[in-house]
């Protein structure tokens, strides 16, 4: 049971990378933003650190939260487990 709670894991941080990178490439990368004059690479440059910087923060949060609900399982799971 306990090692069935690991793979959860690994498989959530696994996806949530190939999913980030995917946003990365396909949404990021692409964005432009018209109308900054000479100041548009620099303007395009900051929101996609921003917006790249804003996944990294959410993906932490919900690894933190599955992190939580494995942990919580695991330790219910002794307790019922043990005399």
């Amino acid at each position: 049971m306990a090692l069935r709670s690991v793979y959860v894991f690994m498989a959530a941080m696994w996806l949530l990378m190939i999913a980030g990178g995917g946003i990365a490439v396909l949404v990021l990368g692409p964005l432009s933003l018209p109308g900054f004059g000479d100041a548009g690479p620099l303007v395009d440059s900051a929101v996609k650190a921003a917006a790249a910087v804003g996944m990294v923060a959410a993906w932490i949060l919900v690894l933190s939260k599955v992190k939580d609900w494995v942990f919580h399982r695991e330790i219910s799971g002794y307790r019922q487990d043990s005399p």
